[in-house]
């Protein structure tokens, strides 16, 4: 990649938000992991469902909230006005896939850690 997707750069943010389905999911593609160097988010998985058990569309929940802890936690800070209707349409959608609040801001902090962790690796 031309630039490194873990800076603020207006590139990351438009190659980014083309990863948004059209109903606000981040789907667990090959796009979506690419773009965080990665093969899978298993770890993530695993250490989830071994605190709360499984969940259904584990994987989609999971790209969304990664997905959505990007924005907030990179692009937020130059680039808020651009990714908030994204933002919350993803969240809209989290909504449906996970119905109990508890268990969403679970993962949903988990999601964050691990965007946090992604930015400091080198």
């Amino acid at each position: 990649p031309k630039f490194n997707h873990k800076e603020l750069h207006i590139e990351n943010l438009l190659e980014f938000l083309g990863l948004q389905s059209f109903d606000g999911k981040f789907l667990p593609n090959k796009s979506f992991y690419d773009f965080f160097y990665k093969n899978d988010l298993n770890d993530l998985e695993q250490e989830i469902e071994k605190e709360i058990g499984n969940i259904k569309e584990i994987k989609e929940v999971l790209s969304t909230c990664v997905s959505m802890n990007y924005l907030k936690e990179i692009m937020f800070e130059n680039f808020k006005d651009e990714c908030e209707m994204c933002y919350e349409k993803a969240e809209k959608v989290l909504e449906k896939m996970i119905e109990d609040e508890e268990k969403r801001k679970f993962i949903s902090e988990k999601a964050k850690r691990w965007i946090r962790n992604w930015v400091n690796e080198k």
